[in-house]
């Protein structure tokens, strides 16, 4: 993993995470340098032309705002989300900014207060993180769910902390600067596979949101447009 974002894993003793303030919680708590997610992989996409003038795509698995599964040495990064930064510069990104289109909540739920005091507070400080290497931000709000009993995750806990990013986004700090996605709504009634997750007729039409851009890129610059989109 670390090779791929041309990252060096941590060498010394992997730091555990603040206990109700990050991640992880289960089998990356277990496994340094793992996820708790078993199914949910990156995917890097690097335009091998030179000049490139084809929209160049990212997908990188992160599970929380705030999470301390990737730790690497010669970067002196601490969390997932600084390495993340970290990658995103290593990719000249100050010349050349990306997209970003970020999402998180769910697994945060696992471990934060329901009031979302501190996962606003680690959303803000993960956008901060990225917010050189994108020149625009989307944020994806999340989904409703089946409000399962067997699971920690409530819609009404969802609709707060949608409500709570949606200011923190839109306010003085970051208003200029991103675009708020809202599919919950559409997702109350929308078939699911399970408790979380919705049938891929969802995903398949979500994702054509970004078709045009993958397509066409910025009209006006399109040999120097990248997108990353980051969710689990």
């Amino acid at each position: 993993m670390y090779e791929a974002f041309g990252l060096t894993k941590k060498i010394g003793n992997w730091t555990p995470p603040t206990q109700y303030l990050e991640g992880p919680i289960d089998y990356g708590l277990a496994e340094p340098h793992c996820q708790d997610c078993f199914r949910c992989h990156s995917m890097l996409f690097h335009c091998e032309r030179i000049p490139c003038n084809y929209t160049s795509t990212s997908y990188i698995s992160v599970e929380f705002a705030r999470d301390v599964e990737m730790q690497t040495e010669l970067e002196q990064t601490n969390t997932t989300q600084e390495s993340v930064a970290r990658y995103l510069q290593n990719k000249e990104c100050l010349k050349d900014p990306f997209i970003c289109v970020v999402n998180t909540g769910i697994h945060d739920m696992l471990i934060l207060d329901s009031d979302g005091d501190t996962f606003i507070e680690n959303v803000a400080w993960y956008v901060t993180l990225i917010q050189p290497c994108c020149r625009h931000l989307i944020w994806i709000q999340l989904t409703a769910i089946l409000d399962d009993e067997a699971y920690r995750q409530r819609n009404w806990v969802i609709e707060l902390w949608n409500s709570k990013v949606q200011t923190l986004l839109q306010g003085d700090r970051f208003h200029n600067w991103t675009t708020v996605v809202d599919p919950y709504t559409v997702s109350m009634t929308w078939p699911h596979n399970d408790n979380v997750h919705l049938n891929q007729s969802y995903y398949e039409a979500f994702s054509a949101l970004f078709s045009p851009f993958l397509l066409y890129g910025d009209l006006e610059n399109p040999s120097t447009d990248k997108l990353f989109a980051q969710s689990v």
